[in-house]
């Protein structure tokens, strides 16, 4: 049985995440999502690919992806 949930639902294998929103974010983005006949997660997958896509132009603070897994975390 375990096989065939995962055959059908292969999100089970996926990295998850809490994220905490502000009021008003899930209302905006489940407006959003309703526009364009997506999820709210498919939604928030899309912001994110955008914006990665922005700093890989060098567009946002960072000069690429792969540089803002290397730099280091401040503890305060």
């Amino acid at each position: 049985m375990e096989k065939e949930m995962n055959a059908t639902a292969p999100s089970r294998d996926l990295d998850k995440l809490v994220v905490r929103l502000p009021d008003g974010f899930r209302h905006w983005l489940k407006d959003q999502a309703d526009r364009n006949g997506s999820s709210q997660n498919s939604e928030v997958i899309r912001s994110i690919r955008e914006r990665m896509d922005r700093v890989a132009a060098g567009e946002g603070p960072r000069q690429a992806y792969p540089a803002a897994e290397t730099q280091p975390v401040s503890a305060g």
